[in-house]
Order: C-alpha cells, then sequence, then structure tokens
C-alpha cells in the first residue's frame, strides 16, 4: 500500500454537536425578531471609461403614512424616480388628520399606525424629503414642523422590520392646528378613515 493511500486517524475527540463555523469564531447568529441579518447595503454597478465598477450603496428605510404612500399626491414627486422597494407595515404611534393643512401626523402612541416601509437605494433620499416635512436637521425643534427619528417597525403579522426613518410630530402642535384623531390608523388624501 502507497504511503500516501493511507487514511491518519484521529486521536482527537470528536464533538457530537459541532455548531456552524460563524459561531466557533465568536459570531452570533442574526436575530430576525429585532431585524437583524437584512442587507443594509445593496450592490450596484456602472460603466465608467470603459470599466465596470461595483459599489456597496447604504440602503434608507422611511416609514411613510400620508401623501408619501404610493398613489398618494407626494409619492411620484419625492419617490417615484428614486429606485426602491417597499412593503406594507405598520407602527406604534396616534395618527392624527389636520384639516387646514389636508395631511396626516404621527405623535407618539401606543396604537397601530398602517403605511409602507420604503427602502431606498438612493442615500441622498431624506435630503431631498426634509424640506417637505419642514424639517431641519440641528435646527430647533420647535421650528420644525416634524422631527425624523428611528423607530421600530412591524410587518402586517407583527414580525419586526427593524427600525427605519419616520416623521414625527409633537402632540401639542397636532392640536394646536386642529388634528383630528383617526382611531383607524389610516390616511389616504381622498378623505381619511377615522
Amino acid at each position: 500500500m502507497a504511503p500516501w493511500s493511507v487514511k491518519p486517524t484521529s486521536t482527537v475527540p470528536q464533538n457530537p454537536h459541532p455548531k456552524p463555523l460563524g459561531w466557533a469564531r465568536g459570531l452570533r447568529k442574526p436575530n430576525r425578531l429585532r431585524g437583524e441579518g437584512r442587507k443594509i447595503f445593496r450592490p450596484y454597478s456602472f460603466r465608467y471609461n470603459g470599466w465596470v465598477i461595483f459599489l456597496l450603496a447604504p440602503m434608507v428605510d422611511l416609514f411613510v403614512y400620508g401623501t408619501l404612500k404610493p398613489g398618494e399626491m407626494n409619492y411620484a414627486a419625492y419617490c417615484g424616480d428614486r429606485p426602491h422597494t417597499f412593503e406594507t407595515a405598520w407602527v406604534w404611534g396616534q395618527l392624527f388628520h389636520l384639516p387646514r393643512q389636508g395631511y396626516p401626523a404621527l405623535t407618539p402612541g401606543n396604537e397601530k399606525v398602517q403605511g409602507i416601509l420604503f427602502h431606498f437605494d438612493d442615500p441622498q433620499v431624506l435630503a431631498a424629503i426634509d424640506p417637505l416635512e419642514t424639517y431641519e436637521e440641528g435646527r430647533s425643534p420647535h421650528l420644525n414642523e416634524y422631527q425624523r427619528q428611528r423607530q421600530p417597525i412591524f410587518d402586517p403579522n407583527g414580525a419586526s422590520l427593524g427600525e427605519a426613518w419616520i416623521y414625527v410630530m409633537a402632540l401639542d402642535r397636532v392640536m394646536a392646528d386642529g388634528g383630528i384623531w383617526l382611531p383607524s390608523g389610516q390616511w389616504s388624501g381622498g378623505g381619511y378613515e377615522g
């Protein structure tokens, strides 16, 4: 028998319950309930001087509940031409219709507010939407109509989709603007759903 055909025998005891290699290195499995393991970068490529350039663009997640939803008056101007995907989702809060302005406002609360979770490829999308929401980063909160913040988002079955950006209005501002509470947690520009 040739020496290279001899199978070596191991004297090291084998673990009867081996863990995947990633765990053996101290890494932990992503927790889907906390939204971990989701893609936060989207690969894309383009040609430049005959070269194909591959980049990883950061994805921006934005939850919307009013005029930015597909089919509403601001969707085409602010979202329609930007590469994105979206899904139905909800967030904890309290939804109001502002009759003088003709759009809704979300305040902190413990009711389900229905909306759309966008996944944008364009990292500049927030800079384009901030002026619509009368929000300027770094400006005093009482000068902004809305505050942009990160908040947990859920799919229709209640599973976590992680955190996303969302525009929230202070309750005292909503009351001063004559806000009408929407117990359904849904708003449509064709007529609010109370």
